[in-house]
């Protein structure tokens, strides 16, 4: 659901890029993650790369694939 802010306010909602990150994280995953290629819910962080790698199919990706920020 969107939620109209003013610029203030989502200045104090996203004070980092990690907030950001992990609101889009929530948005994307809900549920938690789950992989786009097989289905399966577990992941490990590639760091230095920023990407999800599933832990079945070792499909990887990024939390903004797929969305306006791709």
């Amino acid at each position: 659901m969107y939620f109209p802010m003013n610029p203030r306010q989502f200045r104090r909602r996203f004070r980092t890029e990690g907030d950001c990150l992990r609101y889009v994280i929530r948005r994307k995953w809900p549920d938690g993650f789950r992989c786009p290629r097989c289905g399966h819910e577990r992941s490990y962080l590639i760091e230095s790369r920023k990407l999800y790698q599933c832990a079945q199919c070792g499909h990887q990706t990024s939390v903004t694939a797929h969305t306006i920020f791709h």
